[in-house]
């Protein structure tokens, strides 16, 4: 990378940086930064995995917590249908 190029970024990123992230790079070079934000790529594919996952079990869950209602106003309805359930 040309040294004049990598000064001109960062003249121009350290105007979007804060007071904590301007001495946390202040003696940073390209690799360093290429590290970083590798490191926080994976983060954030980790996260959508995540996220991924959660939306596939929400319809799930959803149809879980419907019977879950409908059995409370059926217990709530005929107390008497499920108490050797509970008497167990």
């Amino acid at each position: 990378m040309d040294a004049s190029a990598w000064e001109k970024a960062v003249q121009q990123s350290r105007a979007i940086l804060t007071q904590k992230e301007q001495r946390q790079y202040a003696a940073s070079q390209p690799d360093d930064i290429v590290r970083d934000f590798k490191n926080s790529r994976k983060i954030k594919v980790q996260t959508n995995k995540i996220e991924l996952a959660l939306s596939k079990i929400q319809p799930f869950v959803a149809a879980l917590e419907r019977y879950g209602k409908s059995l409370d106003v059926l217990t709530n309805a005929a107390p008497a249908i499920l108490s050797p359930v509970w008497e167990r």
